[in-house]
């Protein structure tokens, strides 16, 4: 078995795109492996496509009830997982109706 590192894909893809700086592509490769492994490691599917090809992480089924059962499974934890990540973070101040005399 071949294992890939990120560093074996990085010179490629530098050179199909040779405006944008080496360790800005480098961030972005990272921040979309993390945000994958994230996300599989939370019990999420994950879908990856384009007009050429269509990858899918996760399970298929041919039985109906099965797949209606998988798919309330995944939608109960994509909803777990967005309401996580639209959590607004705490300031540290609270803002109150009150005027300046009140």
């Amino acid at each position: 078995m071949i294992i890939k590192d990120l560093d074996d894909y990085l010179d490629d893809i530098c050179q199909k795109y040779p405006k944008v700086p080496r360790h800005e592509i480098k961030r972005l490769l990272e921040y979309g492996f993390n945000t994958f492994y994230t996300l599989n490691k939370r019990g999420a599917d994950v879908v990856i496509y384009n007009r050429s090809f269509a990858a899918y992480c996760g399970k298929m089924f041919l039985d109906s009830f099965k797949r209606l059962y998988y798919y309330n499974l995944k939608k109960r934890i994509k909803l777990r997982l967005l309401y996580r990540f639209n959590q607004e973070t705490y300031s540290g101040s609270y803002f109150f109706g009150l005027t300046d005399a009140e």
